[in-house]
């Protein structure tokens, strides 16, 4: 926001030391030659070019830090991982930092309405991914085991469209044992802003949910056949043993 005040204030102000200078572009010419007399005529359009150059320059000072240096907006993965984290805490998810892996510079589970949605850096990736795993509980697991055939393809077919229409990456392979595994990759770039970045998280979130609508409506489908008592599923943080593939 200061920046932005700093860009269009500053803006502003030189507009208007510039159009308050001479308009002959002889006298111009001329006066450029000299920078002190340039504005003898008039110190109050000089002065308000000067503030504005400031300020503008002020406003723009990260931008022309990183084109003049060359360096990064995230000098390192701890700059992202902060700036990650901050972001999540200001829009009211609680974050907890989860133990690294081999090939994983830093992971973090976001959570909110008790969906968790776990943040990794891969190290030879040039994003983060965001993932997670949905298990059913006791009650649905047994539903689900007994579930013929054809009971359980069709719960696999419906998840399988719905995540590939999300755009997810997913394993199916195991939903009792491994759960049911997606994940959404996000490049990172000096141009990612905080918005973006929740945005993307609360579409995991979604995805969490309509995971769960669907091995819902399945169970249930089901249970009216086994008369199993109704149960739910619950969203778990990736832990050690995860199968994602990075």
């Amino acid at each position: 926001m200061v920046n932005q005040c700093f860009k269009v204030g500053g803006a502003v102000i030189g507009l208007i030391g510039l159009v308050t200078l001479p308009e002959d572009i002889n006298t111009w010419w001329a006066r450029l030659q000299d920078v002190g007399g340039m504005f003898e005529g008039n110190p109050l359009a000089g002065g308000a070019l000067a503030v504005g150059i400031i300020l503008v320059a002020l406003g723009y000072r990260d931008e022309l830090r990183r084109r003049l240096s060359g360096s990064r907006r995230w000098r390192s993965d701890k700059e992202l991982e902060d700036e990650l984290s901050t972001w999540l805490r200001e829009s009211g998810f609680s974050v907890q930092y989860q133990p690294t892996l081999p090939g994983v510079s830093f992971r973090l589970t976001a959570t909110s309405v008790e969906r968790p949605v776990t943040i990794v850096r891969p190290v030879e990736s040039p994003g983060i991914r965001l993932g997670t795993i949905v298990k059913p509980n006791p009650p649905h697991s047994t539903v689900i085991a007994a579930m013929d055939d054809d009971q359980s393809s069709s719960l696999k077919e419906d998840l399988g469209i719905e995540l590939a229409r999300f755009g997810l990456g997913f394993s199916l392979e195991d939903i009792l044992g491994q759960g049911i595994l997606f994940d959404y990759p996000i490049v990172v770039s000096d141009t990612l802003t905080k918005y973006q970045f929740i945005d993307r998280v609360n579409f995991v979130g979604r995805a969490i949910l309509l995971v769960q609508l669907i091995v819902t409506k399945h169970v249930r489908e089901a249970e009216q056949r086994q008369g199993t008592a109704p149960a739910q599923l619950t969203p778990v943080p990736q832990s050690s043993s995860d199968t994602i593939k990075f």
